[in-house]
């Protein structure tokens, strides 16, 4: 049975951090529509992903999900998909479909990127607060526990007006 405090909590993260995915896709409709189907009683759901593909389902099942239960969206961010700052060539790899493409990395390239990856930043952060969908992100290169310590901290002051 779940249980409740720190170290539960951290316990948690470290085996979700540990555990290897059965696939490398992301699909976060199936992911939601599965939730909606399978958790019957009011729970609290952490979504963790990076948020950057475009479904056409996915905000809809986001805010039905968040109607049943407490929702929080764990969007993982990586420096490098936020915002490129590299020149010259580059093959990118992409590690959910294996997908290679060949990159050249100019001015206007990198702005391009930069511009494309500040829209799915801005898009993800429009359909959460649309939803009322709690978010905590993480950089991929800082340390994990100190957005979940300050997410909890925050709600507690919230929780603690009310």
């Amino acid at each position: 049975p779940p249980k409740s405090g720190r170290l539960y909590v951290l316990r948690v993260i470290r085996e979700l951090i540990a555990r290897k995915p059965d696939s490398k896709g992301t699909n976060i409709s199936l992911a939601l529509e599965r939730l909606l189907k399978t958790v019957k009683k009011k729970s609290v759901i952490f979504l963790i992903s990076d948020f950057i593909q475009k479904e056409s389902n996915y905000p809809h099942l986001l805010n039905l999900l968040n109607k049943k239960h407490d929702l929080i969206a764990v969007r993982i961010l990586d420096k490098v998909e936020k915002s490129w700052q590299f020149s010259g060539h580059y093959m990118l790899s992409d590690s959910e479909n294996g997908e290679s493409s060949y990159f050249f990395a100019s001015k206007k390239g990198r702005d391009a990127y930069n511009e494309q990856s500040e829209m799915f930043y801005s898009e993800h952060t429009k359909i959460c607060l649309k939803a009322k969908v709690d978010r905590i992100e993480i950089k991929s290169d800082e340390d994990i526990i100190k957005p979940f310590m300050s997410f909890f901290k925050q709600r507690e002051r919230v929780l603690s007006k009310i």
